[in-house]
């Protein structure tokens, strides 16, 4: 039986966070785990990819945002100005904001975000391409750009990101007319 044929309980969802701060020392590179990524992006593949859990995260959303700003608020007032040692709550704060808002931020995108337009339709075609190449780009122009705007941080933010924009189109049209690069179809 796949996920997909059975109806989702809503305490599942809130289950489905509760392996996340298990995975936060694995793999963990700079602070930053690749098990917990990992993780989230399964999640996101093989659980929200669910009409029924994504629905039903849709209908929460407010109530998962609610309790997500609670709990960064939360985890921000445990982390800097609690005069104690609370490593627990901290943690415990820390990955409920990460879940609650990950899935309030899935809600709100389904709800809002979801259209049917000319250039929803084009950028939904090439999203995957556009995904791999524009990381590359945005690191190239900030490389380039660094040593002519280093005294503006604003300018050294948005000129590689808008460079980068128009080269990461450019290569997802070329991608698209080359299929066996990357098909988009």
């Amino acid at each position: 039986m796949r996920l997909k044929d059975i109806d989702v309980p809503m305490a599942l969802i809130f289950l489905w966070g509760l392996p996340l701060p298990f995975f936060s020392g694995v793999l963990s590179i700079g602070g930053k785990s690749l098990a917990e990524y990992t993780y989230v992006f399964l999640a996101g593949c093989y659980i929200f990819s669910n009409d029924d859990v994504i629905n039903k995260v849709e209908k929460w959303k407010w109530m998962f945002l609610c309790i997500g700003i609670t709990a960064t608020i939360f985890n921000v007032y445990l982390f800097i100005w609690s005069d104690t040692q609370q490593i627990l709550l901290n943690t415990i704060a820390k990955y409920v904001s990460k879940w609650f808002m990950i899935s309030s931020l899935l809600g709100i995108g389904k709800g809002y975000l979801n259209l049917n337009g000319k250039i929803s339709k084009y950028m939904s075609k090439r999203s995957y391409t556009f995904y791999i190449f524009h990381f590359i780009w945005v690191v190239l122009f900030q490389y380039l750009l660094f040593q002519v705007c280093s005294g503006n941080i604003i300018l050294l933010y948005v000129l590689p990101v808008l460079f980068a924009y128009g080269e990461t189109l450019l290569c997802c049209e070329i991608c698209s007319k080359v299929a066996f690069i990357i098909s988009s179809k």
